[in-house]
């Protein structure tokens, strides 16, 4: 492995043109929510950018149930990490976003459009839970550099 580009801004607009396509590409992103004893949970969701905030739904597939623990953990905690990251057997191709920010919790709807035209998926059912929308305000990226 050649170099390596790390770095840090606020928004994804400042975001280096690399960097950018990372998350822009990526097809999941790795949400982290803490629970009332302050352990992480981490789970694998789909995203959109809407307006410089990322939006995540709570979708048809098989849930539990009950209140998911993502979403019982924003209510009492609004702190979250997500992690884009692209892989690839060519090390020097490795890259990853980290956003750490706030996230709150609105009514199904909000994002819906945007998740449906990323995720063909989605056009067969749209999302009909609770929306996640995720306010970065530090983010940190690497990159390997060939």
């Amino acid at each position: 492995m050649a170099d390596v580009l790390t770095g840090s801004c606020r928004r994804l607009e400042e975001l280096p043109s690399a960097a950018r396509a990372i998350v822009e590409d990526a097809r999941r992103a790795v949400l982290s929510t803490l629970d009332e004893n302050g352990i992480p949970h981490t789970v694998p969701v789909t995203f959109a950018i809407v307006a410089g905030v990322l939006v995540t739904a709570i979708d048809h597939k098989p849930k539990s149930g009950r209140e998911l623990k993502r979403i019982k953990n924003l209510r009492a905690n609004p702190v979250a990490t997500m992690l884009v990251d692209r892989w690839s057997e060519e090390w020097d191709e490795l890259g990853w976003v980290m956003l750490s920010g706030r996230a709150h919790i609105e009514l199904p709807g909000t994002g819906v459009a945007q998740l449906t035209e990323r995720y063909p998926q989605y056009r067969r059912q749209a999302p009909t839970g609770d929306v996640i929308v995720f306010n970065p305000e530090r983010i940190r990226w690497w990159l390997a550099s060939g």
